[in-house]
């Protein structure tokens, strides 16, 4: 096992979230761990359970792959979101299509591609979301989406810790 790290708070790792365009919103963070373990992390139902899905009852499931389908089960087995993988390059893209309800009523749906980049053992995080029109952005906005995100990153970092 590695030697013991604390896991980062977001004003030291790099995190910045904001509309980038008038239907992109973007998120960028730098986690401290190679980009291949970033994107298991990531593409996988079972690790984005532990960090991003954390709701009791909660699951993830589906085909993380190109053409796949993919659910988020809140702990009703309701579904809360659900897409398909238009992209998957592991470990370095990841594209997919978005639909929520519930907490984050989007209208339509979203396309959200991700891509890992690595630096000196560090990983940088890039997600845009593309939205079909201002007025959707600005709901994911309004929604608190960037605390979604600053909540599953700290729960990230914890789960990256985990790996050593």
């Amino acid at each position: 096992m590695g030697q013991s790290r604390k896991a980062p708070e977001d004003g030291r790792v790099g995190f910045s979230y904001g509309p980038t365009g008038e239907r992109e919103i973007t998120l960028r963070r730098v986690f401290d761990a190679p980009r291949a373990r970033v994107f298991t992390a990531i593409s996988t139902p079972e690790q984005l359970q532990r960090w991003f899905n954390t709701e009791p009852g909660a699951s993830l499931e589906g085909e993380i792959k190109a053409g796949g389908e993919w659910r988020a089960l809140d702990g009703n087995g309701e579904i809360t979101m659900c897409g398909v993988v238009r992209e998957f390059v592991p470990p370095e893209r990841f594209v997919s299509t978005e639909w929520s309800k519930g907490a984050a009523p989007y209208p339509d749906e979203i396309l959200a591609a991700t891509v890992l980049v690595e630096q000196d053992g560090k990983t940088l995080f890039v997600e845009t979301f593309t939205f079909d029109s201002t007025e959707a952005r600005d709901v994911a906005i309004d929604t608190g989406l960037e605390l979604v995100y600053r909540e599953a990153f700290a729960n990230l970092d914890e789960l990256l810790l985990s790996f050593d």
